[in-house]
């Protein structure tokens, strides 16, 4: 991993910072001739400004759907008592898909998916599983929509590319932003749709920035620091 890093080094400068086009395209090339990984994720670091009040009390939280589908790979178990529905979302492809069985499966510690959809008759006793699905931010909630009547809707809106954007308690967004073998002005029109959307949500009447600074990277590689375009 060291000698990845020191490679990567050799395409750029790691104190300097870059205006987006460039950052996007040091980034592509780490991803192509050190990693040798054409299909990598490319992630953005967005830090905000914590040091004043108002911004303190700003969660950004927000389900979005990038102009250029990230193919996000979900891993789903569907809870339902849904007879009908159990069958379709089976055909759908969908391996993990009941009720009971599966909370049970869960309080011995089987965590094999990424995301629960569920019906709300299951979260009173999924609530009770948040020793093992909090650490692993797996519990359902509402503003994600994976607690519904619905499961099969939630899942076709899911594969079509909203993701659940999210500000962590150290007001920073950390997502998965594209591939790396999308092109250059794809990935680019991701980030940019994504800085508007973080953008309106900027407090009124303060001129102060928002958001601090933003890094681009890929899967394992180091990052790129991109000059202010906000």
């Amino acid at each position: 991993m060291k000698k990845k890093f020191k490679k990567s080094y050799l395409l750029y400068n790691k104190n300097k910072y870059y205006n987006l086009e460039k950052a996007i395209n040091i980034i592509k090339e780490i991803c192509n001739n050190i990693y040798n990984r054409c299909k990598s994720s490319i992630d953005l670091s967005i830090n905000f400004n914590n040091k004043n009040n108002i911004f303190n009390k700003i969660a950004f939280k927000k389900i979005i759907k990038f102009p250029y589908k990230n193919n996000k790979i979900y891993k789903y178990l569907v809870l339902t008592n849904n007879k009908k529905d159990i069958k379709i979302i089976k055909n759908m492809g969908i391996k993990y898909v009941g009720g009971e069985e599966y909370i049970n499966k869960i309080k011995n510690k089987w965590i094999d998916f990424n995301i629960i959809i569920t019906i709300p008759l299951f979260m009173e006793k999924i609530v009770k599983l948040g020793n093992i699905l909090g650490p692993k931010n797996l519990i359902p909630n509402n503003f994600l929509g994976n607690i519904t009547n619905n499961p099969i809707d939630t899942i076709k809106e899911l594969e079509e590319g909203k993701v659940l954007i999210k500000m962590d308690k150290y007001k920073i967004i950390n997502c998965s932003i594209a591939k790396s073998d999308f092109s250059i002005n794809k990935i680019k029109t991701n980030i940019i749709y994504l800085l508007n959307n973080i953008l309106s949500t900027k407090p009124i009447n303060n001129n102060k920035d928002y958001i601090k600074s933003i890094f681009i990277s890929s899967t394992f590689s180091p990052s790129v620091k991109i000059k202010k375009i906000w």
